[in-house]
């Protein structure tokens, strides 16, 4: 058991010293059609992430969010962050989240017309969306190369009211190289 140990740190130590890409794999989206709805939900092809929908009510506070990434392990998820927390604090920067606020800035300038201050109302949309090169950085620095699972759930009065499962893959300059 200890020998297991020793080889997963300097797997996570040495793995988090190399930056590379995300990418994108699948998706899934649901709403409970009440607050809001969902007309796309989708990876193309080439690796664009596409979610359109609109939001059926104005969501305002309180409403919290849960992000839960899991990594692959021998074909297993395993959680790496278990976070929930309340929305519209963490996005007017008045709540102390320091798991995941260093990557808020990133996200309100990628993608703005969902991540910004509440309320929230009306259509949203990502369109073609791609990890740029320092979201590629921020994303590669906190998880080491391998598979991922990314769930996102938005409860309204511990009401599911919208929630995204996306699996995706962290590689690195060395693995790319190398060939993987």
């Amino acid at each position: 058991m200890k020998f297991l140990k020793i080889i997963l740190f300097f797997y996570f130590t040495i793995s988090s010293f190399t930056f590379g890409d995300v990418n994108f794999k699948t998706i899934t989206c649901k709403s409970d059609n009440v607050w809001s709805s969902i007309q796309v939900c989708s990876i193309s092809s080439t690796g664009l992430l596409n979610i359109a929908g609109k939001f059926l009510k104005t969501l305002e506070k309180p409403y919290d969010v849960q992000i839960i990434i899991s990594k692959s392990l021998l074909s297993n998820y395993f959680q790496v962050i278990n976070n929930r927390f309340e929305w519209c604090s963490f996005m007017s920067g008045t709540g102390n989240y320091k798991i995941i606020s260093p990557v808020t800035s990133i996200l309100k300038s990628s993608m703005p017309t969902i991540f910004h201050n509440c309320p929230y109302s009306g259509k949203y949309e990502v369109k073609d969306f791609k990890m740029n090169q320092k979201m590629n950085v921020a994303a590669s620095t906190l998880l080491p190369f391998g598979n991922y699972k990314l769930e996102i759930y938005v409860y309204k009065k511990n009401s599911t009211i919208f929630n995204l499962v996306m699996t995706f893959e962290v590689t690195t300059i060395l693995s790319t190289i190398v060939g993987k």
